[in-house]
């Protein structure tokens, strides 16, 4: 199991990583948003209810580990959405400064700004 600063390190990595993906990669940016927006959508319609943010980042893991086996840039919207999700329990070292960073990169995807219900 990780400590938080190992847990908090392992994020800013991988949202340094999915960022450098929507940088790179201009002409996929609707894909990668689709797949942000899908998991946003299941998180809402599915995982409302939970206390705890960890099964809606399991299940949008999941669904990362599939898009990314067929090399579906999708993938990159389904791990930034569950970095956030995990980001909304407020308990790692650094927090607040990885919540700017995910925004930052979700203000990069042609997404519009509404509540997903």
């Amino acid at each position: 199991m990780y400590s938080s600063d190992d847990e908090a390190q392992y994020l800013l990595e991988t949202l340094l990583f999915t960022l450098k993906v929507i940088l790179d990669n201009e002409e996929r940016r609707r894909r990668i948003a689709q797949g942000f927006l899908d998991a946003k959508q299941l998180i809402a319609t599915d995982y409302n209810d939970e206390p705890r943010a960890r099964p809606a980042v399991e299940a949008c893991l999941k669904k990362f580990e599939a898009l990314k086996a067929t090399e579906d840039f999708a993938a990159a919207g389904w791990m930034l959405a569950a970095i956030q999700e995990r980001l909304t329990e407020e308990d790692l070292p650094g927090w607040k400064d990885l919540e700017k960073l995910a925004d930052k990169a979700v203000s990069l995807l042609p997404v519009k700004k509404h509540r997903i219900q």
